[in-house]
């Protein structure tokens, strides 16, 4: 009776502590401070990994758009030796971001298992500014204007 009590014990503690090095895994999107525009062809990917306990690992990129792929990676992290990483990756794309909405999916790849997510960024027409330009003349116009002033009034 004492084993088996033993073995319950000792196989819930295996599972709890699995459970919650599972919990501890995730990867977290710092930023694209992702500004993307019409005509773009690269951006920037910031992901914020958190990690149970320092160890290599990988994270896969694929970005779409309208069903056509941007941009896929998979990088291979050696052991950062924390458990928290900031991971930065510079996308060029196959072809210039349109008007709509651009899917950067992410998977942190670690001990075995993948934890996924999405980020959809949309992508805006730009147009152009409504505010009517000032054209400020140059200290050489504004001189020549004082010295024309000057002759007139002699």
């Amino acid at each position: 009776m004492k084993r088996i009590a033993l073995g319950a014990v000792t196989g819930l503690s295996v599972w709890f502590a699995s459970a919650l090095a599972a919990e501890a895994q995730q990867i977290t999107p710092t930023g694209p401070t992702l500004v993307v525009n019409p005509g773009d062809t690269s951006a920037t990917l910031l992901l914020a990994v958190t990690l149970p306990y320092p160890s290599f690992f990988r994270v896969k990129i694929n970005v779409t758009q309208n069903g056509t792929n941007l941009y896929s990676n998979i990088t291979l992290v050696p052991n950062p030796g924390t458990t928290t990483y900031t991971y930065s990756r510079y996308m060029s794309f196959s072809q210039p971001a349109q008007v709509g909405t651009i899917d950067f999916q992410y998977t942190l790849i670690f001990a075995g298992n993948q934890y996924t997510n999405d980020l959809l960024v949309t992508v805006n027409a730009t147009r152009p500014s409504s505010k009517a330009l000032t054209v400020r003349p140059s200290a050489a116009m504004a001189v020549q204007a004082v010295d024309r002033d000057r002759r007139r009034e002699q």
